[in-house]
């Protein structure tokens, strides 16, 4: 990080007063990666089948993205779309993300940061976050108040050289907006200190097809559809065309017609041949 103070490590979580551009997200039941699996807590109830936000951030500076999760609510209640960006009702009615969710804080950190409104849907059917992505703020940490003592949250560390202490438990906000992407845009414009590679021309099919290869290979022959389109997004690395891949990677059809490759639809699965 480097010997100048403004670059110290601070505690509270690693998007905790640093300046980065948001590069996407996907609504999910994983948790850092991990699927969710049904089971028992520790009080011996089912486990509540959580949704995430997981949100995607290139750090100023940095090379490659990071994500972080943010719980959003029951994943029960929610349809998600192929691509994970969308989210319905189950009963197809009117969706909203509950007022005190973690995800909720976020997005209205971000408005009350700089970032219009207006640029997001008022569909009352839908939550999409597209117009998010590209824009570049600085990120914060806010404590979680406990609504029925009005008290900070505490968390236990269960591990590592301070297990036992209590800590102050925070949720990852937005204290300052820099740069908004054009509102109506079907591409973000680039955010500063970042670089955007944007061929002359592109065919999409072509570059998700040999996206597509190199991860399955890289995943050792054999990968999961829905890890695909997060590893699209660290594949590309703020290609222009990032966004059209993940729509592509999202789809049955797509998926079956790549050449070298063989997508198993009922186990979700995509192998080499």
């Amino acid at each position: 990080m480097g010997a100048r103070p403004s670059s110290f490590r601070k505690p509270g979580g690693f998007l905790n007063g640093v300046d980065g551009t948001i590069t996407g997200y996907r609504w999910t039941d994983e948790f850092n990666g991990q699927p969710w699996t049904p089971g028992k807590n520790a009080e011996g109830k089912a486990k509540f089948h959580s949704m995430q936000f997981e949100l995607s951030a290139r750090i100023d500076g940095a090379e490659a993205d990071i994500t972080q999760n943010l719980f959003a609510g029951g994943f029960d209640d929610y349809e998600i779309s192929e691509d994970g960006l969308t989210l319905t009702a189950v009963d197809g009615g009117e969706v909203s993300i509950g007022a005190n969710t973690p995800v909720a804080k976020f997005i209205s950190s971000l408005v009350e940061s700089g970032f219009p409104e207006s640029n997001l849907s008022d569909d009352p059917n839908t939550v999409n976050l597209e117009p998010i992505i590209g824009t570049r703020v600085r990120f914060g940490q806010a404590q979680e108040i406990d609504r029925k003592t009005g008290k900070a949250k505490q968390r236990v560390v269960t591990k590592g050289k301070f297990a036992g202490r209590s800590f102050d438990q925070t949720t990852t906000v937005v204290m300052n907006v820099y740069e908004v992407p054009k509102a109506g845009g079907s591409k973000p414009t680039a955010a500063k200190g970042t670089k955007s590679a944007k061929p002359a021309s592109v065919n999409v099919e072509e570059l998700a097809a040999e996206t597509l290869t190199a991860i399955v290979v890289a995943a050792g022959g054999s990968i999961k559809k829905a890890k695909l389109s997060m590893a699209a997004l660290k594949a590309l690395k703020g290609h222009a065309n990032t966004q059209d891949v993940r729509t592509l990677l999202a789809s049955d059809d797509f998926l079956g017609g790549v050449e070298g490759l063989e997508y198993d639809e009922a186990t979700q699965t995509v192998n080499v041949e």
